[in-house]
């Protein structure tokens, strides 16, 4: 074979996995026939009964290269989680969504309908093991839920939780106005790196994490635990309120909630921490913890942080 033809079919062969890779991806468009929820469930499950576009197969499970793209158009109206037929399906595979400035409002967890009885009311966006989540241009608003009356409204985490392998990037969105009244950690956010040895990864770029509050945990507005590779860049957290420790957000390593024993990594850059309140002590902006045999990777660069308050009386 002469150098020519080696060429050529070398070219073949990369055109061939291009055009494989685009197979390998499918976009869901939010409209009259297609919901939110109807969208994340087809992108979970490419053969879900739904009048949307149809999604990925070769995303059936998460981690591989396929993924879906859901489309909410722009000026569309709030989807509100007032029923509990109206759940967020929980994320289990690559999922993008692109909000073009929407809202998703988790009306403070009071949601009619009979729920089953062994179910609780969990976090307003949950994301499986090992799936990939990416939202951009989205507001994440209401979530938590109010703890009685305990019989048909028990209370189970924050806005959104991650854990175990996940990975969650926020582009230019916002989580706002969420109430984890549960005994967990994190008003907005919670991050946990799981019991095995896969790293969770947060990201969050040019977002607002603001208004949110934890009555009873750690991190008004994010907590991130071991095994977390946090990264936040020209974002900012602020007026988040904790009756804990760590008002804006909790570092905590090591997790108690994982046995994995990873450390944790915050890489803070061009952003601002502000306005955060602990009513108890321990952190009004930041608060940092960890076993002094733990060392984590922590770097914080052109980082504002100020009028934060801790009461430590």
């Amino acid at each position: 074979m002469n150098a020519a033809t080696a060429g050529k079919i070398a070219i073949a062969v990369i055109l061939s996995l291009a055009s494989l890779s685009q197979v390998f991806a499918a976009t869901i468009n939010v409209d009259s026939d297609c919901t939110l929820l109807d969208a994340i469930n087809e992108a979970n499950n490419s053969s879900a009964d739904t009048e949307c576009e149809d999604g990925d197969d070769a995303d059936a499970n998460a981690g591989e290269d396929g993924h879906d793209t859901i489309v909410i158009p722009a000026g569309n109206a709030p989807y509100v989680v007032d029923d509990y037929a109206k759940r967020i399906p929980v994320i289990s595979t690559k999922i993008t969504i692109n909000g073009n400035g929407t809202t998703i409002d988790g009306n403070d967890g009071d949601m009619r309908g009979r729920r089953p009885p062994s179910r609780e009311a969990r976090q307003l966006l949950a994301v499986q093991t090992g799936a990939d989540l990416t939202i951009n241009s989205l507001t994440i608003t209401n979530g938590g839920c109010h703890p009685l009356p305990p019989r048909y409204q028990r209370c189970r985490g924050p806005a959104i939780q991650i854990y175990d392998g996940v990975k969650l990037t926020l582009n230019n969105s916002v989580v706002s106005n969420s109430n984890n009244q549960s005994g967990s950690t994190g008003g907005a956010i919670a991050a946990y790196g799981g019991t095995s040895a896969l790293r969770t990864s947060l990201t969050i770029v040019g977002s607002s994490i603001f208004g949110n509050t934890n009555d009873v945990g750690g991190g008004g507005g994010i907590y991130i635990g071991s095994g977390v590779d946090f990264v936040m860049r020209g974002s900012s957290v602020y007026n988040n309120r904790v009756t804990g420790s760590g008002g804006g957000i909790r570092f905590y390593n090591p997790n108690t909630y994982s046995d994995s024993g990873l450390t944790g990594s915050l890489t803070i850059s061009n952003s601002s921490i502000f306005g955060n309140t602990n009513d108890v002590g321990g952190g009004g902006g930041i608060h940092f913890e960890g076993n002094s045999a733990e060392k984590s990777s922590i770097s914080l660069s052109h980082v504002t942080i100020t009028g934060n308050a801790s009461n430590t009386q």
